[in-house]
C-alpha cells in the first residue's frame, strides 16, 4: 500500500482547556497557567495565519458549579 501525501485543511486542538485551579498557579517566571494556554493558542494561530489553514478548537467546558473563567 502506498501512502499519498495529503495537504491538511487545518489544525484541530482537541479538548484544550485550562487545568483545574490554573487561575491559582503561577510559573516561576510569573506566567500564569491561564496566560500560558492563551499564549499557546495565540502563537499557534499566528504561526498558521499566512497559510490556507483553519484553526479549530474543541473546548472542554467546566461544570457550572466549578466555573472559574466566566
Amino acid at each position: 500500500m502506498v501512502d499519498t501525501p495529503r495537504n491538511p485543511s487545518g489544525i484541530q486542538l482537541n479538548y484544550i482547556r485550562y487545568p483545574v485551579y490554573a487561575y491559582n498557579y503561577t510559573y516561576p517566571n510569573n506566567v500564569t497557567a491561564s496566560n500560558a494556554l492563551t499564549k499557546f493558542v495565540s502563537m499557534t494561530s499566528d504561526r498558521i495565519s499566512d497559510k490556507d489553514l483553519t484553526l479549530s478548537i474543541t473546548v472542554m467546558p467546566e461544570r457550572e458549579s466549578k466555573q472559574y473563567y466566566g
